[in-house]
């Protein structure tokens, strides 16, 4: 659970506030449109149309390919109906704050912002590139990605996400999921070794479990023993 203290959010949101009140606004419009509501067009076309406006102005301004691709991914789960609130890493934490247990994170807020704004320009194409053409697939690959989660089929997640990324994208793949690895495991070292009987859980995106990239591995190689729980459906 990346768990984050509220000072950081207000930080966080005090300084991406204009990015945050965009992406409310289209996605209020996904939604709208998602369930299809009677709502006419004339008032959520414009909606669409100025928060499109507004990421291609922002983008001239700033020369930051990450904002743009970061609105098209939020806009595009939107409209599939997958929602933040019903996210693993929000259910576990709002289940910990509920039960009482302590929370911390492997990032914060504002480390994850600031490591989408330190991706070179490269990456930051790379990342724009990725998120315009599932856009422009109609999400299909979002879908079938979701089902194969859904499903717990690692080697199908593996070749759809992982090695396509890899193989596609390196320094992207190298960026947003090795190294973000390799910063983890002294974290999570540190939990395994903590004195007591106690037990951690850990909840990071599938794409941190999957390969010799991957958590699961490295920690393996370290000579720690891991086994899957659940067999797939």
């Amino acid at each position: 659970h990346q768990a984050m203290t509220f000072a950081t959010v207000l930080e966080t949101l005090a300084h991406t506030w204009h990015i945050w009140f965009v992406s409310v606004v289209l996605i209020v419009a996904a939604v709208i449109d998602g369930i299809q509501l009677k709502v006419p067009n004339w008032l959520t076309f414009p909606m669409i149309v100025a928060g499109w406006l507004f990421s291609a102005a922002s983008f001239a301004w700033t020369g930051e390919p990450w904002y743009v691709g970061l609105l098209v991914s939020m806009m595009d789960m939107a409209d599939l109906g997958l929602e933040p609130a019903l996210g693993l890493d929000r259910h576990f934490g709002d289940a910990a704050a509920r039960a009482g247990k302590p929370a911390a994170g492997l990032e914060t807020a504002a480390q994850q912002i600031a490591f989408l704004d330190g991706m070179d320009a490269a990456e930051q194409l790379q990342f724009l590139d990725e998120a315009l053409e599932n856009s422009l697939s109609g999400n299909k690959e979002v879908e079938q990605l979701h089902a194969l989660w859904r499903a717990g089929d690692a080697e199908g997640l593996w070749n759809g996400l992982a090695a396509d990324m890899r193989e596609r994208y390196p320094q992207l793949y190298a960026h947003i999921n090795v190294e973000r690895n390799d910063a983890w495991l002294p974290s999570l070292e540190q939990r395994l070794q903590a004195p007591g009987d106690d037990d951690t859980l850990v909840v990071v995106g599938a794409l941190h479990l999957l390969g010799n990239d991957g958590l699961v591995q490295k920690l393996r190689a370290r000579g720690y023993a891991v086994e899957r729980v659940g067999a797939p459906r």
